[in-house]
């Protein structure tokens, strides 16, 4: 089953006189469930929210789009579930030959520093 997801989403408010937009990234959670999230502060990820959200020490996946992957560093050993969404990016814009484990934040590399 193929299913796309924009890598990006927007949620739109209307102010007053204008219009703000706020960005929002992806977790690829292993059971196959997608969430929308952003940074707490906003702007970019701090190491502690990015352990909270793939369990455990990060690995950061560059991609060819300019998106980043940040994934479980330990996943494999800890023997976390094959994570298909985060595979399905992976192959496409880092590696072909490997696969994702565990739950996966996908977002744009400016909101990790």
């Amino acid at each position: 089953m193929a299913v796309f997801i924009k890598q990006s989403f927007y949620k739109q408010s209307i102010t007053k006189n204008n219009m703000d937009y706020q960005e929002y990234d992806l977790i690829y959670r292993s059971s196959d469930e997608v969430e929308r999230v952003a940074p707490k502060n906003g702007k970019e990820y701090k190491l502690e929210e990015l352990q909270e959200i793939v369990g455990g020490w990060i690995q950061i996946c560059e991609g060819n789009d300019g998106n980043i992957l940040v994934i479980d560093e330990e996943g494999k050993l800890k023997g976390k579930d094959i994570n298909e969404r985060a595979t399905q990016w992976y192959r496409t814009h880092v590696y072909r030959n490997d696969y994702i484990v565990g739950d996966a934040l996908l977002c744009k590399k400016e909101r990790v520093k």
